[in-house]
This record gives structure tokens, sequence and C-alpha cells, in this order.
């Protein structure tokens, strides 16, 4: 009997944990998008403006709630994985600041309080959405290679290199070119998450 409720416990313990996250941490995040090769804040695009003065008004709330602790801001910079790693890896830098440029201007906040990570390209967030797509032509095709991509990148599998070159190579390039005029412009975008 005492090994059936500490099993239920245990259980129990591990739902919730994996409903909440972290324990006693929630996070509320905004997705700003860039244009292609750009790094400056575009308020009309995709509702940028909009969707960042909702965010201030959140941080705003969360900083003044008596009952929630303000821990910080987290950025991820990111680009779609056209292009080279090196430009990528500038673009996802540049983006980051950019956002913090723009929360910083209404928003008063110690840079101690800032988590800023730079993605490049972001194959993670080109797996979720090649997953998500239906219309995708050679869909399973395309989804197992940008997998294995991940994967190559994750250190899981030796990696084959050129990533970009074997994407545009799959079924002369049809898949490719799907992706950079539906799924590409979405990851053209980096992120801003208030935790608390």
């Amino acid at each position: 009997m005492k090994k059936l409720v500490c099993l239920g416990l245990f259980l129990l313990c591990s739902i919730c944990h994996a409903s909440a996250g972290s324990p006693g941490i929630e996070a509320d995040s905004v997705k700003i998008f860039f244009r292609q090769s750009k790094i400056d804040f575009a308020p009309q695009l995709h509702d940028n403006e909009a969707s960042l003065k909702g965010f201030v008004e959140r941080v705003r709330e969360i900083l003044e709630s008596p009952s929630k602790h303000f821990t910080g801001i987290s950025v991820y910079g990111a680009a779609s994985p056209e292009g080279s790693i090196s430009f990528n890896r500038w673009l996802s830098e540049k983006r980051a600041a950019t956002l913090l440029s723009e929360l910083s201007r209404h928003v008063a906040l110690n840079d101690s309080m800032m988590k800023v990570e730079f993605l490049g390209r972001d194959w993670k967030g080109l797996l979720r959405m090649c997953e998500a797509d239906s219309l995708m032509p050679f869909r399973d095709e395309a989804i197992a290679l940008v997998k294995t991509i991940n994967a190559e990148l994750d250190g899981v599998i030796p990696s084959k290199g050129r990533h970009l070159q074997r994407l545009k190579a799959l079924r002369a390039g049809v898949p490719y070119r799907y992706m950079y005029t539906n799924i590409f412009p979405e990851l053209r975008a980096s992120r801003m998450s208030v935790d608390y």
C-alpha cells in the first residue's frame, strides 16, 4: 500500500512538473518579425508595433504586481536558414539587439535582468513549421531531411555538412522553394519572453 501511495505521488509530481515547465516560473512572450536580411524594427510588418505594445503592457503589469516576482527578460535572436552561417549569426545578434533597444524605450530594466541567446539559422523552428504544414510538396522527405540536419547540429549523429545545400537539392529544389515562399518569412523573427 505504501508503495502504491509513493508511486501515485511520484506520478502526480511528474504530471505537474510536465504541465508547468519549471516549478514557480511562468513566461509570456512576443514574436517580432523582420524583413529578409534586415535588422531594423518594422512596425507594420505582421503587426509588430501592436505586438510589442501588448508585450510592454504585460511586462509593466508583472513589474507592478505585488503577487508576481519578475525574474528577467529572455531574448532569442534568430534567422531563417537561407544565407550563410556567419551572416545569419550576425542577423540573429543584431535582431536581438533591436528588440532590446525597442523594449528599453518603454521599460527601464537593468542589464543583469536580460538573457540573450543567438540562434542563428533556426533549423528547429523550420522543423516545427514543416511538421505543421500539410501542403508542403514531398513533405515526408523534407521533414526527414530537416530532422537529420537537426540531429547533426545537435551532435546526435555525425554531420555531413552542407545543410542548406542538401535542403536545396532535395527533389530538384521543389520543397525548398515552397519553404522559401511559405515558411521562411515566419522564421525571419526573434522572440522576447518575460519570466516571472
